[in-house]
């Protein structure tokens, strides 16, 4: 993949508040603090994403996978916990609007089916 935005795209990222903070941590999966900022929970979307406009040949494989989206669409805690630390980031804070909603829950959806986990201790309360 890359290391950077194609050209034409602008990405600035400005951390959440104290305020903000708590309410991510409020909506975690299971209620309890992420040990991690969620910003950082739209970072391998938003790669794929890119791959639309900077490698349309690998976009075009990206999008022969499987995202499962009736099954994910009934897993409303992770539904609502991606659509806000996900979509509503890249959308609303971030301002990427050339992405629609649809195409970042499917990318999510890819990434939630095709990925594999390596499961760590200090990571079991994300989600």
């Amino acid at each position: 993949m890359f290391s950077s935005p194609p050209s034409g795209y602008r990405l600035e990222v400005v951390f959440h508040s104290k305020e903000e903070d708590e309410e991510a941590r409020r909506s975690s999966s299971d209620g309890e603090p992420y040990p991690y900022a969620p910003e950082y929970c739209c970072i391998a979307p938003l790669r794929l994403l890119w791959l639309r406009d900077s490698d349309p040949a690998a976009w075009a494989r990206v999008q022969l996978l499987m995202d499962h989206d009736q099954e994910r669409r009934r897993e409303e805690k992770y539904w609502a916990m991606f659509r806000k630390n996900v979509v509503d980031f890249l959308i609303k804070k971030v301002g990427l609007t050339q992405f629609s909603e649809d195409e970042i829950f499917r990318i999510i959806g890819i990434l939630r089916t095709n990925a594999f986990f390596v499961e760590d201790e200090r990571l079991k309360k994300c989600g």
